[in-house]
């Protein structure tokens, strides 16, 4: 991907348990690009920190936000994947997305889309490290995924929508992605 090619950012956002990470690190494989992931970093930081409350998780939280946002600055093109906190969403939780636009190259957005009751099963089935505190929060509720999901996608730069409900062609995708900068 680096051979002559512009530099380049795959932003990944769609709703909690929506495939985001899966399809992020596909992708970010396919490309041969490094992969930044929010959960990634915030993991390190409850291994590193430890485990406590909501108060200390949302803390820690923000710290991984700060450091998602340096990785990618500092990097030449990356996949960045997180769940991207917007107006239209409301909530206090996700990384916000206002510094996105200043990065060194050009921004693709992978926004995933997937039934809110798909992505609420997920999330209820999915095991995720203690830190997240997943034991302690109530029922995935359906509602708030269709809400979530009516947030749509983040509009930085050039879109492609993919269903992560079931398969798809990562390397279809990366085709795309490739087609699209190289025109």
């Amino acid at each position: 991907m680096n051979c002559g090619n512009p530099q380049v950012f795959i932003i990944v956002s769609g709703i909690p348990a929506s495939g985001k990470s899966t399809l992020g690190r596909k992708l970010a494989a396919a490309l041969q690009l490094p992969c930044y992931d929010k959960d990634d970093i915030l993991e390190r930081l409850f291994d590193g920190e430890g485990i406590g409350d909501a108060a200390w998780r949302r803390q820690l939280s923000r710290q991984s936000d700060e450091e998602l946002v340096r990785q990618a600055m500092a990097s030449t093109g990356a996949v960045v994947i997180s769940f991207w906190r917007t107006e239209k969403t409301g909530k206090e939780s996700g990384t916000p997305v206002e510094w996105i636009r200043n990065l060194p190259g050009r921004i693709y957005e992978i926004h995933c889309v997937c039934d809110p009751l798909v992505t609420a099963g997920r999330f209820k089935a999915r095991r995720r490290h203690a830190g997240h505190l997943d034991n302690g929060r109530p029922t995935a509720d359906p509602e708030e995924f269709r809400f979530l999901a009516s947030a749509g996608p983040l509009g930085l730069g050039e879109l492609r929508v993919v269903d992560t409900s079931g398969a798809y062609d990562i390397e279809s995708i990366a085709a795309g992605i490739r087609a699209s900068l190289d025109g």
